[in-house]
């Protein structure tokens, strides 16, 4: 049976545009069925089956209950199923117009554009069914999707079905090519004659590909499903949707306790789907309430920058936590009115208008059980006046488990709840509980539990939002925070100890104690000079974790290491003198000074008029002392650098710091601690390096630059604030740095590619 549309989306589109004219914008229009009228084709049974009496064929009677529309945006799809022997015994109503006897059938069919291969759209659905349905042996389905030229050689089975498996329980499920056998997706629970939102967010693919999904939402909750499955009809490509009832049955004892049935949709849609899509409100819950209760808004594209208003009032966004579903809060100023959604995508009025409640009485919490239940766990809420009811603990949205009823509500704890506070809110309004939950935190494990400083440790366990921790009694940074996961780096001073995690809600004590690996260093190498195949050797401290050598680009047998020095060879081949070395998970060590090869060939020519002087520092003696020039020490400095002013540089690479030789010959540390390494920013005094090695200087001399190799970075010195800051992250070595005139700072990357990297000033 054909109806044609037209009149009615013309009615539609005025109806919009008037609701919309305050606006200033004209809303956009979703794919959404109103009436039976919105559809492409309806089929209503157009007969009724005798299996006990005559023939057993079709004998046609007009029927014109079959298919309803019951209110706005409802629409009823009704059988009838009758035993009665004094009459004319068992009897039904057939399978639209065509001959099956073990079938009925009442849907309507199409509404938008139809799907095809290799396209995302969105359907949903707000149905339920008779409260007193009875089920049969067979299928049950209350939605399909359909090739539209589906045969008997299997693709006149649905290629994605949502139907009753048993009383209580729903279920999505699909099939493929031309597999008619189908695999359930999802089940979830229903309560007869009572509204549940089923949205499906299907990916068709290719004929032979798997590139297909099936995703589901019930009432707002977080999408699941499957994907990379065949999801096709062999020899077609176009796919329509189906909405209404289409069971199994027979003339067996069982089937013969049916009744009558039916199944109603409230306000079908049908949408391509992008993570753009423009919004579009299905329905929402309830639609009457007080100021203050919680709506449940389900639909599409209500994504983090939508606005939802009521009559024009903005309405606060409830967080949603473990569900997807979006919520507001009626605001305290709003009489009722026109419920609007507004995205950087667009506009859209929901049929229905919001009104303001003044009859129902406002929830009472007498229970709450468990308290000492944890995030994720399900909880029990004991009252009266909790029908429709939702909870809210923490500030952020319980997703229900059980339809509420008058006396309780159940639901589940959100992973994202910061406190244990539970406000409950109905059509009645808001109550907050007397009781609060104990979401202390928990330690489920640590990983790993030994590592060196700068190294990133994982804790994990449930009720961690907010968290700071410590190890030894040393604060530890912390990089990400979740409420399952923290994950920190050890500190340059980090110890072994106990992990403690402390969060708004308490403390806790891990079960693991964390030992601190020494971070190997290397001090000095001898001899300076080398030829190829002598032996040199490294000193330093905790070298026991160094396995790997090499000398100018090649492998340097590791002949001797008791943890204090290694000894090795210079290769042949070894291109320059520099030294890297690696611990046994593959870090670098940092190594702060390297060896002269000497070859045949000279490298150096000192002219006999050339004199050498000593600037600053003590030959041969090691140390941290400013002052004089001549009093001052050092500790393996590197990189040099003058400014105008006549200023000299140092890097002063064992000490972790920078120095400076005033021209009044006074030596001064201009940022770091010396003796510390670290990375931290800010004021020059507490900043933190890490083996300091080159130096360049701003065109306008008011920038020194640092590359930092054992942070892994390149920092930058204001000469006039005398602030620190990290500017740029190296992959492998940061070693050299140059400015040129133009703007740009160069980075010569030790052991990454040859060619040198450039940023320019202002980064």
């Amino acid at each position: 049976m054909k109806r044609n549309s037209r009149p009615h989306a013309f009615a539609i589109a005025i109806i919009f545009t008037i609701l919309a004219a305050p606006l200033s914008l004209a809303p956009l229009r979703a794919t959404i069925a109103t009436s039976l009228d919105s559809f492409t084709e309806c089929e209503p049974p157009q007969s009724i089956y005798y299996p006990l009496l005559g023939s057993g064929t079709f004998v046609s009677e007009a029927y014109a209950g079959s298919q309803t529309d019951q209110s706005t945006g409802v629409m009823r799809m009704a059988f009838r199923y009758r035993n009665d022997a004094t009459a004319q015994g068992t009897w039904w109503d057939g399978d639209g117009n065509t001959a099956n006897t073990d079938r009925q059938r009442s849907e309507v069919k199409g509404l938008g554009a139809n799907q095809r291969n290799k396209e995302t759209f969105e359907y949903s659905t707000t149905w339920r069914c008779n409260p007193d349905l009875v089920t049969t042996g067979s299928f049950f389905h209350f939605f399909q999707l359909k090739s539209i030229d589906g045969s008997n050689d299997g693709r006149d089975t649905p290629l994605v079905a949502v139907g009753i498996v048993a009383t209580g329980t729903a279920a999505v499920s699909y099939s493929s090519g031309k597999n008619s056998k189908h695999t359930v997706v999802r089940e979830f629970p229903y309560t007869p004659g009572t509204w549940q939102t089923i949205t499906l967010r299907v990916t068709t693919s290719g004929s032979d590909q798997t590139t297909g999904a099936v995703r589901v939402s019930v009432d707002g909750d977080a999408f699941t499903g499957t994907s990379d499955i065949s999801l096709y009809r062999d020899q077609t490509f176009v796919y329509q949707p189906r909405w209404g009832i289409y069971r199994g049955i027979s003339s067996t004892a069982a089937d013969t306790a049916l009744g009558d049935a039916y199944i109603e949709h409230l306000y079908p849609t049908a949408n391509r789907y992008s993570e753009n899509s423009a919004p579009r409100i299905v329905s929402f819950r309830p639609k009457a309430a007080v100021a203050g209760s919680i709506l449940s808004i389900y639909g599409i594209g209500l994504n983090k920058s939508a606005v939802i208003t009521i009559n024009g009032v903005t309405a606060p966004v409830v967080p949603a936590g473990n569900t997807t579903g979006f919520y507001i809060m009626v605001p305290d100023n709003v009489t009722g009115g026109p419920v609007v959604v507004r995205t950087d995508s667009g506009i859209f009025v929901a049929q229905e208008q919001f009104t303001l409640n003044t009859t129902t009485p406002a929830p009472i919490v007498t229970d709450v059980s468990p308290l000492d239940a944890k995030t994720n766990d399900t909880i029990t809420i004991t009252g009266t006046n909790l029908t429709d009811a939702t909870a809210i603990i923490g500030g952020v949205i319980a997703q229900s488990r059980t339809i509420p009823k008058d006396s309780t509500l159940t639901v589940t704890v959100p992973a994202e709840a910061t406190s244990g506070t539970i406000v409950v809110s109905t059509p009645g309004g808001t109550v907050t509980a007397t009781q609060t939950l104990n979401l202390s935190p928990i330690i489920t494990d640590v990983s790993p539990t030994s590592a060196k400083t700068s190294h990133p440790i994982t804790i994990t366990g449930v009720n961690l939002t907010g968290a700071s921790v410590t190890i030894g009694g040393v604060k530890a940074n912390v990089a990400n925070n979740s409420n399952t996961t923290i994950r920190v780096t050890l500190p340059y001073n980090a110890i072994s100890g106990p992990i403690v995690v402390t969060t708004p809600n308490g403390s806790v004590t891990a079960a693991q104690t964390f030992t601190l690996i020494p971070t190997p260093s290397v001090n000095r190498i001898s001899p300076a000079f080398a030829q190829i195949g002598d032996t040199i050797t490294l000193h330093g401290t905790n070298l026991g974790s160094v396995t790997t050598v090499t000398i100018g680009g090649v492998d340097a047998p590791v002949i001797f290491n008791d943890g204090t020095t290694i000894k090795t060879t210079v290769p042949a081949g070894a291109a320059h003198s520099n030294i890297d070395i690696k611990d046994y998970d593959g870090a670098h060590v940092f190594c702060p000074s390297s060896i002269v090869i000497i070859t045949d060939e000279p490298s150096i020519t000192i002219e006999p008029h050339t004199a050498l002087v000593t600037l600053a520092g003590t030959p041969g003696v090691s140390g941290t002392d400013n002052g004089p020039a001549s009093n001052a020490l050092f500790a393996a400095p590197n990189g040099l650098v003058t400014d105008r002013a006549g200023n000299l540089y140092i890097a002063d690479t064992g000490n972790h710091v920078i120095r400076r030789l005033a021209p009044d010959g006074q030596v001064t540390t201009l940022a770091g601690t010396p003796g510390l390494s670290g990375a931290t920013d800010g004021p020059a005094a507490n900043a933190l390096f890490n083996f300091p090695r080159g130096l360049a200087i701003s065109p306008d001399n008011t920038t020194l630059y640092v590359a930092d190799p054992g942070n892994l970075t390149a920092r930058a010195i204001n000469l006039t604030t005398n602030q620190v800051i990290t500017i740029a992250s190296i992959e492998l070595y940061p070693y050299g740095l140059a400015t040129d005139p133009a703007g740009n700072l160069y980075i010569s990357d030790l052991l990454g590619p040859p060619a040198s990297r450039s940023i320019p000033l202002t980064s």
